[in-house]
């Protein structure tokens, strides 16, 4: 399964973590992510990071206040499983 996302300018994301680990690259924008205790990440424009499995996916936002983030994300799933998951 291949997912496009678009967040607002400054859009954060709830708490939530992925049944399975998945390859994300940036199209355009900033994104800050963190998984568990780590430390926010920033990621850029042509830049790549990957979702984490069964871990809390505990901070992801859009760093620019004016602009739309954009991304893909691949994700290996059964058909009808969800990408997304509450904690």
């Amino acid at each position: 399964m291949v997912v496009e996302v678009t967040y607002p300018p400054g859009g954060v994301a709830p708490l939530h973590r992925h049944p399975v680990a998945g390859a994300t690259y940036i199209v355009e924008g900033v994104a800050e992510s963190a998984y568990g205790s780590d430390a926010p990440r920033q990621y850029r424009a042509g830049e790549t990071l990957q979702d984490r499995a069964d871990l809390p996916h505990t901070h992801f936002r859009n760093c620019d206040p004016d602009r739309p983030l954009r991304f893909l994300t691949i994700y290996v799933l059964e058909p009808g499983r969800p990408y997304t998951l509450e904690p």
